[in-house]
């Protein structure tokens, strides 16, 4: 029998952690957080998380927005100056 690897092998010899390490890590990274900063505290962090991931998702989707081709402009056009 043989026991199942908790990670997964890459052709380079790296490891790839799975699911279920970053859960256990991210558990334990909380933890560690609310021991230091306390309980009270966690929900601010939790607030200022959330709106440092709003305002990210906010930017992608503006540059989405601005690298669509529907905005007038044809992508294929060649934009260079040739000599006269």
């Amino acid at each position: 029998m043989s026991s199942m690897s908790r990670s997964i092998a890459t052709s380079r010899g790296r490891t790839i952690p799975t699911v279920n390490d970053l859960l256990l890590l991210l558990i334990v990274v909380l933890v560690i957080v609310l021991i230091l900063r306390g309980p009270k505290t966690l929900p601010q962090i939790g607030r200022m998380f959330g709106q440092g991931v709003r305002e990210a998702r906010e930017e992608i989707n503006k540059v989405r927005a601005d690298d669509a081709p529907g905005d007038g402009a044809d992508p294929t056009a060649d934009d260079t100056v040739k000599p006269a």
